[in-house]
């Protein structure tokens, strides 16, 4: 019945865009309650809550799990009887309500308390007291798979919670409503209980989770995160599981780090760790961010590069036309005159990059015009005698308008020191994260972002390096996504951990910048001097250990 009713909301999908709903896989579910039951204490029969239980593929896992324990102890009917009094379910669906009440009943062979309520406006001082009954109740744990919905765009949606009396003080600008299903769940469990929740991973970069990361400093005890989505609705979806303690330890968050993998092998889960744990605590302790080494900058914004088809549509001009970036067989560039090429720059696309190191061939160029409007007309006539034609469109643009641009130059245009010499250029949206050193003098556009140092050998090694798994593990678990999509800005590798090997004349950064060099003269292939740089690094990380 479960699986009917999840195909029924697939086929109306308004349902999940309304309340961001997409139920747990049954692998996922097993994994979940397994997880957390191994958290508690030693009690009996544990008081489990799923606040956003759905068709209860959740709780029937947890009721599996209890009853097996119990059955050593007990008869099987006297153990199921006990459970059903222990766990209490709650959803805002009340279809989804009634398949999961008797999908439980028919297992336990009695009805399960499951309640036909929004959660987080249910909340009252006494509410968990009488969903258990008996005073000062609460849970011994919370396993969810909380809805999954952002406030942006669903202001309306997210007005109530503002004002409810449980969870009002958790509310914060941008939030995701999961946030407060953990909030709430850790207000609903005593001293010793736990909580396992299925998320979503951008929790760790958002602005809207500043409250939730403050709460759950020290109390995370695993994360899980998934190279894929375990929702067959939900493609590129990016989650985790995070299992939480409910006392404050010294654990630190350094377990934010570790990344599994999601696989499905028939109805289990499968998931393996990347690296131990003692390994990646001394990579980051004996590792300095990549800010502190480079500088960072995004490449530059023609505005536009050619004319699109609104464009077109608005200024009467032609769709395709070329405006600052031209490839080669212009016509401006075939009657250029010599004299005015020194505003004409090599040009790429990031789609010509290779990862660790990239010898251009640029196929295009760009109009880089600066200065006093003047003094550009009488130095590059014939170049600004081609802009005039679409100087109604440049005139429109917002930095133009503002005053901080000309006319004629383009709209972000970057400063000229990062578009000549050895820089670093990484992919800002990919589905694998590409760094790859370039020594040609070229632009590229916003696509990307340029690092630069001024030690060449330095950016060689890191050439290799950045290139490696445990930069895009890093990337995986603090970066941002767009499905299937790295999303690679400044701020996340501003913080991606360098080790210190690399930042001086040592053997480690040496043979790194011979993996580059063989990579550059065509000796080796890029994947096997970075899979050489890994075993390198593995060697060291174990060795200090």
């Amino acid at each position: 019945m479960s699986a009917l009713y999840e195909d029924l909301l697939a086929i109306d999908s308004s349902c999940r865009k309304q309340n961001g709903v997409f139920y747990t896989p049954l692998s996922v579910a097993s994994f979940l309650a397994e997880r957390v039951l191994e958290l508690l204490p030693k009690v009996a029969v544990p008081k489990v809550l799923d606040p956003a239980c759905g068709t209860g593929i959740i709780l029937l896992s947890v009721a599996k799990l209890l009853v097996e324990r119990l059955g050593s102890s007990m008869s099987t009917s006297e153990a199921k009887r006990r459970v059903a009094e222990s766990i209490v379910g709650m959803d805002i669906d009340p279809v989804a309500c009634l398949i999961a009440r008797k999908g439980l009943a028919e297992y336990l062979g009695a009805e399960p308390k499951i309640v036909e309520c929004d959660a987080l406006l249910c909340v009252t001082s006494d509410w968990a007291k009488a969903l258990l009954g008996g005073e000062n109740e609460k849970f011994d744990a919370v396993v969810m798979n909380p809805p999954y919905l952002g406030e942006k765009g669903n202001a309306d949606f997210f007005r109530k919670y503002y004002v409810a009396p449980g969870v009002s003080k958790y509310c914060q600008g941008k939030m995701d409503i999961w946030y407060l299903f953990v909030h709430l769940a850790l207000d609903s469990i005593n001293e010793n209980g736990a909580v396992a929740v299925l998320a979503t991973d951008y929790w760790q970069q958002a602005k809207g989770a500043a409250l939730l990361r403050s709460r759950l400093e020290g109390r995370l005890a695993a994360v899980y995160s998934f190279g894929m989505s375990p929702f067959s609705q939900a493609r590129g979806v990016h989650s985790q599981i995070l299992l939480i303690n409910s006392p404050v330890s010294n654990r630190g968050t350094t377990e934010f780090i570790l990344k599994q993998e999601y696989r499905k092998c028939s109805d289990k889960l499968s998931v393996s760790m990347f690296e131990p744990k003692k390994q990646l605590n001394y990579y980051l302790k004996r590792a300095v961010p990549l800010a502190e080494i480079v500088s960072i900058a995004q490449g530059v914004v023609p505005g536009p590069a050619r004319i699109t088809a609104s464009v077109a549509r608005k200024y009467g001009l032609s769709v395709g036309e070329a405006v600052f970036v031209l490839p080669i067989g212009h016509s401006l560039l075939c009657r250029l005159p010599l004299e005015e090429h020194s505003c004409i720059r090599p040009f790429a696309c990031a789609s010509s990059l290779r990862s660790v190191v990239t010898r251009l061939v640029p196929q295009y160029r760009i109009i880089d015009l600066r200065g006093d409007e003047d003094e550009v007309r009488a130095r590059y006539p014939t170049v600004i005698a081609y802009l005039e034609r679409y100087k109604p469109l440049l005139a429109s643009r917002r930095e133009t308008l503002k005053g901080a641009r000309r006319w004629f130059e383009l709209h972000w245009p970057r400063s000229p020191f990062l578009h000549h010499g050895p820089r670093i250029i990484s992919l800002r949206q990919t589905p694998k994260p590409l760094f790859s050193l370039v020594e040609e003098d070229c632009y590229f556009d916003l696509s990307v972002n340029i690092l630069k140092a001024e030690n060449t050998i330095l950016l060689r090694a890191l050439g290799v390096y950045l290139n490696t798994r445990f930069v895009r593990e890093y990337l995986f678990v603090h970066g941002k996504h767009k499905g299937q999509i790295y999303q690679v800005d400044a701020e996340q590798l501003k913080t991606i951990p360098v080790p210190e090997q690399l930042l001086a004349e040592t053997p480690l950064r040496c043979t790194f910048v011979q993996l580059y060099e063989a990579v550059a003269c065509g000796i080796m292939s890029p994947t096997a001097a970075v899979d050489e740089a890994e075993r390198l690094i593995s060697e060291c990380l174990v060795a200090a250990c």
